[in-house]
């Protein structure tokens, strides 16, 4: 996106008011002058007040064209149903409030769209699989978008509920204001059985390096905000620092003083190998409307990762209880912590001085930082039986494109008012965010054991058993595509 550092300041700004009034100014998706683009839109326009002048950036730019893209239409003020277990994403009194004034505009400017209200109804995973089985079983309403975790859509399929969204009018799942991956990772040929987007995004559930500012300091490298801003910050730096950080432990141990930990992490048998193989850059399937999915996994391309993960594992100075990790970190005992973004909710109020980074990229030349969805990460999809799809369509395609940029932001902003600790931080967090990447292999890895067996199983065994990549892939790759393409007709 343009005017990054823009938005930035304009986030600081944001902050400062909060301080000064102790009540949340947010943006809103238009400004009260109306000019001669906006007069070209199909939104109708409304007389609201705002808490001051927005300047335009290309956010709104962005919103225009798309919601002209989507046509008019008027529903008469019908309601659209989404369930959902976070009603923090689509139900302002759920939400922080940044984000709760984000979600407000939302649906003001859905209704201004298309005259539909938005409402919404909290189900737990469980609970909503169930509910929507036995709706679609019996041809009873239920909802009308659902919110599910991306580790549930394969039982949607294969129980044949979820609505082949292929066939929706006025959405383009290749848009600029859906996320590639999001797409990707539940559609493939003609199917396309979910999506994810700025709209379903929780970006706590990102990947983040978490770093204690005084020891970077004594270790006496560059400043690693300054590797962030470069693009140098990349897993042979964060070696470089944890190796100058065993130096300062024997300077600490002539002086009396306890060492340190290198890092810490929420857990490296499962989650923290397929975060570092993302961050590298690496996909494990390859798929897409129109295209079949395949797995992707290149053993000479991920042979770094191997050795990432090896160089980390191996390092005796790690902690990697999830609860001592966290421990250690609160208290200033160890440089890095690699955890979710929302753990800054749990040391927020620690003694250590910390600041965030995004998960370190394989070399400089590597476009941009990446951040792995967790398997839980929600995606919009659409009961089986479902009779209103162009009004489901229009409301769903509307919500994300009015998502784009602002959600984040909206994070950005309540992240700063109550957990972060300096602005540089804002920055590394926008990264994270942008950086957000989906694989087909968390969608459909229990449909059959050659897909997991072929991507992040086979990732995760190569420190576990020391086993060899290559073997996984050749042993499952073949099996695994085709039950993928049974899965994705």
């Amino acid at each position: 996106m343009k005017n990054r550092s823009f938005r930035i300041i304009v986030l600081i700004i944001c902050i400062s008011g909060l301080i000064l009034s102790s009540c949340i100014q947010i943006n809103s998706h238009k400004s009260d002058d109306t000019t001669a683009a906006e007069e070209e839109t199909s939104a109708p326009q409304t007389e609201t007040d705002y808490d001051y002048d927005i300047v335009e950036n290309d956010f709104m730019k962005e919103q225009r064209y798309y919601l002209n893209s989507l046509g008019n239409a008027d529903f008469s003020g019908s309601t659209v149903l989404i369930a959902t277990p976070t009603p923090s994403l689509i139900d302002e009194e759920s939400a922080l409030p940044a984000m709760s004034k984000e979600i407000e505009y939302r649906k003001r400017d859905l209704k201004n769209k298309f005259n539909v209200e938005l409402a919404s109804k909290t189900v737990d995973p469980d609970t909503l699989y169930t509910s929507v089985y036995n709706a679609c079983l019996a041809n009873d309403y239920f909802a009308d978008l659902l919110m599910i975790p991306q580790y549930y859509i394969i039982q949607y399929v294969t129980d044949g509920i979820l609505f082949n969204m292929n066939s929706l009018p006025f959405t383009d799942f290749g848009s600029g204001y859906n996320i590639e991956t999001g797409t990707e990772a539940a559609q493939a040929l003609s199917s396309a059985w979910a999506v994810a987007s700025w709209t379903t995004l929780d970006p706590g559930g990102l990947p983040a390096v978490f770093f204690n500012k005084e020891l970077a300091a004594e270790c006496g490298l560059e400043d690693p905000y300054k590797l962030v801003k470069d693009g140098k910050w990349t897993w042979d730096a964060f070696f470089e620092y944890c190796s100058a950080l065993n130096e300062l432990n024997a300077k600490r141990a002539d002086e009396g003083l306890p060492a340190v930990r290198s890092y810490g992490s929420q857990n490296t048998a499962v989650v923290l190998s397929d975060i570092i193989y993302f961050s590298e850059g690496n996909r494990f399937i390859t798929a897409g409307l129109g295209n079949y999915p395949t797995v992707a996994v290149d053993p000479a391309a991920a042979s770094h990762t191997a050795d990432t993960l090896q160089r980390l594992f191996n390092d005796d100075n790690k902690e990697t209880n999830s609860i001592g990790a966290i421990g250690e970190f609160a208290s200033g005992n160890s440089l890095f912590l690699i955890d979710r973004l929302e753990t800054m909710k749990t040391i927020s109020t620690s003694d250590a001085v910390w600041g965030i980074l995004p998960m370190p990229k394989r070399d400089a030349d590597q476009a941009k930082y990446v951040s792995l969805a967790p398997s839980d990460t929600l995606f919009f999809a659409i009961p089986s039986n479902c009779t209103g799809s162009e009004k489901v369509s229009r409301t769903m395609s509307c919500l994300n494109v009015l998502s784009l940029g602002y959600c984040v932001d909206a994070y950005l902003t309540d992240s700063m008012y109550y957990y972060l600790r300096d602005n540089e931080s804002i920055s590394s967090v926008e990264k994270i965010c942008y950086g957000v990447t989906y694989d087909m292999a968390y969608t459909a890895g229990a449909y059959d054991p050659a897909i997991p067996n072929s991507t992040y199983f086979a990732v995760r065994n190569v420190y576990e058993n020391n086993h060899d990549l290559q073997f996984y892939t050749d042993a499952y790759s073949y099996a695994a595509s085709a039950a993928l393409t049974r899965l994705f007709p």
